[in-house]
């Protein structure tokens, strides 16, 4: 059982409004994520939200959700709140960024199944030679992740255990795009109307 868990309760400081909430051809960007994971091979989808209606977009897709009230103290505290959430049994955990526009159910299946033989690994993408997101952990590593600090993801895990990596190249490089400022989202949403 893997279970996908999307990080949506950043405080979006360098866009300066919720940028999961901001439209991407007519739909909020983190909603894009919520139909990539549900039409995904997840076998179970948690989203760790901050803002209520964020929250409220989850419900049309019967994704489970927990508030996350520690969003000021960074990433770690979204991570936490989403591997509590999680079902016990859960073999491995997949981290999803609310604010990938681009990612589709084809590059999360392919991540999957990289998983599926690899399962002592952490499978990381890789975007045109670049490392992205989503990342697949172990759930042996749950411990690991319940013990970050601050605004640090997953990559103080991954440097720990560099033998333990698998990088896996996606087929799309701009799967793997997420929108941080103004001028990311203008150009996301520039090349989206063509």
């Amino acid at each position: 059982m893997i279970t996908g868990i999307i990080l949506a309760s950043g405080l979006s400081r360098r866009m300066g409004a919720d940028k999961l909430l901001l439209p991407v051809a007519g739909t909020p960007l983190v909603e894009r994520v919520m139909q990539a994971a549900v039409a995904s091979r997840l076998d179970d989808i948690i989203l760790a939200y901050q803002n209520p209606a964020v929250a409220e977009l989850a419900g049309k897709y019967r994704i489970k959700t927990v508030h996350n009230p520690d969003a000021q103290q960074g990433q770690s505290a979204s991570i936490k709140a989403g591997l509590q959430a999680a079902a016990p049994d859960t073999e491995a955990y997949m981290f999803l960024t609310g604010d990938q526009p681009r990612i589709d159910a084809a590059a999360i299946n392919v991540l999957i199944n990289a998983w599926q033989t690899n399962k002592e690994h952490m499978i990381i993408p890789v975007y045109g030679g670049r490392r992205g997101s989503p990342v697949i952990f172990p759930a042996y590593l749950r411990g690991q992740l319940l013990a970050l600090e601050g605004d640090t993801g997953g990559r103080a895990v991954i440097e720990q255990a560099p033998k333990m990596v698998r990088c896996v190249d996606m087929p799309d490089a701009d799967a793997g795009t997420d929108i941080d400022t103004p001028e990311e989202y203008e150009e996301s949403t520039r090349e989206r109307k063509q």
